[in-house]
């Protein structure tokens, strides 16, 4: 019996410029940034997978960066010092200067994790006007007059800048996938589909795996480790999990992304384990995915 464990890890100043829903996907940001004439064009993905980590509508973030930067085009500088890959206006230090950023991904994730944070989801505030005052103090009405416009652009939720499967009003989702666990109030589910690329999957060629874990309960959850878990043909086994506990809010999604090489061809099944605060694991009622893995010529 074939066993291999990899660990992956899934987990303000204003400028005026002329939920989250699934279908706009990372290819549909990047057609829209390229258009733009956007330095963030090829993050696409980030955007995406930010949003969905966090329970923020990737249309949102993107929305941001055109009202604060024109899409990344001009970043604040002050003197020498440029807010390197700061197109949000995302002043977490104490001064401009210091608001600069390693690359666009890490300023994605900063923003996104940052909504999903005590000053405005945390706060309750989810439309784009409720987080203008807090995000925005001067010249708040052009930045919800431009955030909105894009959002709509990108077919957004200017009312609710969440996630799409997010809670909406108190009110439990209705998530389509696998129930996994439910405790406490919270319940942890693998939203459908679960994506193979390529789809025509080869014994040991690279594969990815992707999908995504929702709190569909009306409480936040605590699971202290999540397990894809595969089994293959004459009792092959692969095992891939997150490093630390998953916490997810209400509503709030997580995107699990494994990457792996079969190492021999034939019928999978994958089924999703997680381990509760107690200790009990717990799956669903049946494989979450199956596909056939091709042997290579």
């Amino acid at each position: 019996m074939l066993a291999l464990a990899l660990a992956t890890a899934v987990a303000a100043s204003c400028a005026a410029a002329p939920v989250a829903h699934a279908a706009l996907g990372p290819r549909q940001i990047d057609a829209f940034l390229l258009e733009q004439g956007s330095p963030l064009a090829g993050e696409g993905e980030t955007f995406y997978l930010a949003g969905e980590r966090n329970g923020v509508d990737p249309a949102f973030l993107v929305a941001i960066t055109g009202a604060e930067s024109s899409f990344g085009r001009f970043l604040f500088s002050s003197g020498p010092e440029t807010a390197t890959c700061n197109a949000f206006n995302w002043f977490y230090a104490s001064t401009r200067a210091g608001s600069a950023f390693a690359g666009w991904g890490q300023a994605i994730d900063t923003v996104a994790a940052g909504l999903r944070g005590p000053l405005y989801y945390g706060a309750g505030r989810y439309s784009v006007a409720a987080i203008a005052p807090v995000y925005c103090p001067q010249g708040t009405q052009d930045w919800v007059t431009n955030v909105t416009a894009y959002m709509l652009e990108l077919g957004g939720d200017p009312g609710d800048t969440r996630w799409r499967a997010a809670a909406v009003d108190g009110a439990a989702s209705t998530v389509a996938g696998t129930t996994l666990s439910k405790a406490g109030g919270a319940t942890l589910v693998v939203q459908r589909p679960v994506v193979v690329t390529p789809r025509r999957a080869m014994a040991g060629a690279r594969l990815r795996i992707r999908f995504t874990l929702t709190d569909a309960g009306l409480a936040p959850g605590i699971w202290q480790a999540v397990v894809l878990r595969l089994e293959g043909p004459g009792g092959t086994e692969l095992a891939f999990g997150t490093h630390a506990a998953l916490r997810l809010a209400p509503g709030a999604s997580y995107a699990f992304v494994a990457t792996l090489r079969l190492p021999v061809a034939g019928r999978w099944r994958g089924w999703v384990d997680v381990q509760t605060q107690s200790g009990t694991l717990a799956s669903g009622t049946g494989p979450v995915l199956r596909f056939t893995a091709a042997a290579r010529r």
